[in-house]
């Protein structure tokens, strides 16, 4: 998730299909969808699609130029239907075979399909804050752009990471309990400034000034 927005991804990055949901909507270029994928939004012939006698179509169906030439739920009769290039899909359309759609924007909140299927970004999309990136994505900058910072002027970053403390400066104090087991140590028992502890680490035994019980 991206701890910042305006992160803009170069036309190409690759998402890979079932690697997660985006939270946000995706222009994909032209590619192959395998029969029985649930079209979520309108689309468009890329290649020829053959409709069997008998297939029952779960969305309109129009040429290119939007006349409808079979309504949802029609069923093809009488022989075999060669849709060509250009023939334009309802959303909801369960594709009845393998099909070539045109660069389609797959909605935000919708899985993409397919187990490792690649889908190649079509054009630049700038990512909003919270932005999810799945781990296999494969990311383009745009040109001259090598990196890009995620935490401008130090926003979110984790004090862990932090140079540790030059000596001298004050610190946090530190209590060290002997015992394999930690909860077995009765903190009441513990001296709270004793001159100075044992502490064994290991196989060596050291003097310490920090309290040991």
């Amino acid at each position: 998730m991206l701890p910042r927005g305006g992160v803009v991804l170069a036309d190409g990055t690759t998402f890979e299909g079932g690697a997660g949901t985006l939270n946000y909507d995706l222009p994909i270029k032209s590619t192959a969808f395998g029969a029985g994928q649930v079209m979520p939004v309108a689309s468009v012939l890329a290649k020829a699609l053959e409709l069997k006698v008998g297939t029952v179509l779960s969305a309109d169906v129009r040429n290119a130029s939007g006349t409808l030439l079979f309504a949802a739920g029609s069923i093809v009769g009488g022989a075999n239907v060669t849709l060509p290039v250009g023939t334009r899909l309802g959303a909801g359309m369960r594709l009845p075979s393998a099909a070539t759609l045109s660069g389609v924007v797959w909605p935000k909140g919708v899985p993409l399909p397919g187990n490792g299927k690649k889908f190649v970004l079509n054009g630049a999309l700038t990512l909003p804050l919270g932005a999810l990136l799945p781990a296999a994505t494969n990311i383009k900058l745009p040109a001259g752009v090598t990196s890009v910072n995620l935490r401008p002027d130090g926003a979110g970053r984790l004090w862990a990471a932090a140079a540790m403390l030059p000596e001298g400066s004050q610190s946090w104090s530190v209590r060290l309990a002997a015992g394999a087991d930690l909860n077995a140590a009765d903190n009441r028992i513990v001296q709270v400034h004793p001159a100075a502890g044992r502490a064994t680490c290991g196989w060596r035994t050291a003097t310490t000034g920090c309290s040991a019980s």
